[in-house]
């Protein structure tokens, strides 16, 4: 939340393209946040808080207000209408999560005994 606040002034006074906003919160936000995630086991608990989270970024981003202030821009309005506008395909954070998930275990599977990785799973 820290680097989503210090990001604020950026999505707010930027006279920039949408397309380059979501490529710096591609390369700021879902890095930071998803490192490392590959390994551990998040709850769907978990998974909903950082799919909200991705929510208010793209929300903050598209400058679309939230559901308590307007009731017709819920979630699918606003992940349907920004993800066509955008220029720019937007990955869910628990699609990447589980890519990534996927990638680590063909890189366990394919690894030779040598590796420790490897050794502490298998």
């Amino acid at each position: 939340m820290a680097v989503a606040n210090r990001l604020k002034a950026f999505w707010n006074r930027a006279d920039t393209l949408t397309k380059w906003k979501l490529q710096v919160f591609d390369a700021i936000i879902r890095s930071k946040l998803l490192y490392g995630l590959e390994c551990i086991q998040l709850t769907p608990v978990e998974q909903d808080k950082l799919n909200a989270f991705q929510m208010k970024g793209i929300r903050r981003i598209f400058i679309t207000p939230p559901t308590h202030i307007d009731r017709q821009w819920q979630n699918k309005k606003v992940w349907g209408n920004n993800r066509n506008d955008a220029g720019k395909h937007i990955f869910k954070f628990m699609d990447m999560w589980t890519k990534q998930r996927f990638r680590l275990l063909g890189h366990l599977l394919r690894a030779t005994e040598d590796d420790p990785l490897h050794k502490v799973l298998l």
